[in-house]
């Protein structure tokens, strides 16, 4: 364990990680583990210890946080060998609902891994220059993405993050016009008014939801889920069921690479981060990431 470390984001669940990382602490004294601890201390941090910590030869890295600190740890290990254990801590934590359910100490120790597929996203930058990043879970153009961005400029923490994260949803809906997309398939261009258009590895988002499709962790594709116009209560319900792939206004698609041309300048989302605009590339790196389960 001496090459263990575990990254911690207090700031992670509305800045309820914080007293959950004390529990957790004393889970770990009472079962003898060693292990090294990094604390953020803002955005974008975990990406450069988690880069520091692939340069002192670590083996294993461990997030405690959300999707959002995975987000970032995972710019550093991809393609590195070096494995994450996902420990949780954050809100959604939707990157480790399909993994085995372990203790925190359980999951720090396992030797048990699994290879996953990331996206490869390619857009315009929120600052007009050109945005890379890699992404663990999903990424969404339209109603969801616009909630993000409303979530961000709200301000609310602590147990208020939920309240808002619905108030938010309902804004954006209501604001969204349904715009013309023009998604660009490997067979060729497809174009729809849509409410909403997902691109994921994952099952889940935002919690609670699922779309009820079926995974595989590294088979070098990705799920491309456009939501046209229909009723918010009827498209929520669906995905609290886990059947939002059945929904008349879902369609569903399996692809390698896939390019949003329009709406330009609509806000681009993944793992619950804003990251740029349209237009939009996706791609995968298969069985990049390293995963202790």
């Amino acid at each position: 364990m001496e090459d263990t470390w575990i990254i911690v984001n207090p700031a992670a669940g509305g800045g309820r990680a914080r007293s959950r990382w004390r529990r957790t602490e004393e889970e770990l004294r009472r079962a003898g583990l060693r292990y090294k601890v990094a604390i953020t201390a803002g955005p974008g941090d975990a990406t450069g210890i988690a880069q520091d910590l692939v340069r002192r030869a670590a083996t294993r890295v461990g997030v405690f946080g959300g999707d959002g600190t995975v987000h970032e740890v995972i710019q550093a290990l991809a393609g590195t060998g070096v494995a994450i254990a996902f420990l949780g801590g954050g809100s959604s934590c939707d990157f480790g609902k399909e993994l085995p359910r372990r203790t925190v100490a359980e999951r720090l120790t396992s030797e048990d891994f699994i290879l996953r597929d990331v996206l490869r996203v390619e857009c315009e930058g929120m600052d007009g220059g050109r945005a890379e990043c890699l992404v663990a879970n999903g990424s969404h153009i339209g109603v969801v993405a616009e909630a993000a961005q409303r979530m961000n400029v709200c301000g609310w923490r602590g147990r208020m993050v939920d309240v808002a994260a619905v108030v938010s949803a309902v804004s954006a809906y209501r604001a969204w016009t349904v715009p013309e997309f023009a998604v660009c398939y490997e067979d060729g261009e497809v174009r729809a008014r849509l409410l909403n258009l997902t691109v994921t590895k994952s099952n889940w988002v935002c919690g609670r939801m699922s779309f009820g499709l079926p995974r595989d962790d590294s088979d070098g594709r990705f799920h491309v889920v456009a939501a046209r116009s229909a009723a918010l209560g009827g498209l929520l319900m669906a995905l609290y069921r886990g059947e939002a792939r059945r929904h008349p206004a879902v369609s569903v698609r399996r692809e390698r690479v896939v390019e949003v041309r329009e709406p330009v300048g609509a806000m681009v989302e993944a793992d619950g981060e804003l990251i740029g605009r349209v237009p939009v590339r996706y791609s995968v790196w298969a069985k990049a990431l390293r995963v202790a389960v």
